[in-house]
């Protein structure tokens, strides 16, 4: 990376958040280098940062424990911001970009699977990161329980229309 201009500094950032894949890493360079156009405005201009964020839904038809469902939720976020920095450039840069303004994430409470693969299907046909969290059956709920969905981290202007009607998860 080094040979394409890129500071030490900034090769180390890159290669550190794309797990040290290297075609990766060369991408988020290229969409943070100052003057490259790929970068979102925020960033290089001080402006007001867009509001991206991470979106959790959980099954709440499943009645997990309180633990049970962090450690869900855990796996779906780890899993989406993995997948987001795997991604197209786009998405790894947002992931970049929630990741400089505070990873914003927001857990929502979906009453029933039915409405959990709508709103997984929708998000998936808009674009959006999407990571389904399928239990391996050891302790609560069945061999492959849909538990938790991630979506995200995207602009909340594309995954508010999804998930905007869901209520906080933990108020009844």
């Amino acid at each position: 990376m080094i040979a394409f201009g890129f500071s030490a500094d900034v090769c180390r950032s890159c290669l550190e958040s794309c797990n040290n894949d290297l075609e990766s890493a060369i991408n988020l360079a290229l969409m943070i280098q100052t003057g490259d156009g790929g970068v979102p405005p925020n960033v290089t201009t001080g402006s007001a940062p867009e509001d991206i964020k991470m979106i959790i839904l959980v099954n709440d038809s499943l009645n997990m424990s309180a633990g049970k469902v962090a450690s869900q939720c855990c796996h779906a976020c780890l899993g989406a911001y993995r997948q987001g920095l795997m991604s197209t450039s786009t998405k790894a840069a947002l992931v970049q970009q929630w990741e400089s303004i505070g990873e914003k994430i927001v857990t929502l409470s979906v009453p029933s699977m039915v409405e959990l693969q709508s709103l997984c299907d929708t998000a998936k046909n808009k674009g959006l990161n999407v990571h389904e969290c399928m239990d391996a059956g050891r302790t609560e709920v069945d061999v492959g329980a849909r538990t938790v969905i991630a979506i995200g981290p995207h602009k909340a202007s594309e995954i508010d229309p999804v998930t905007g009607h869901l209520r906080l998860y933990g108020l009844n």
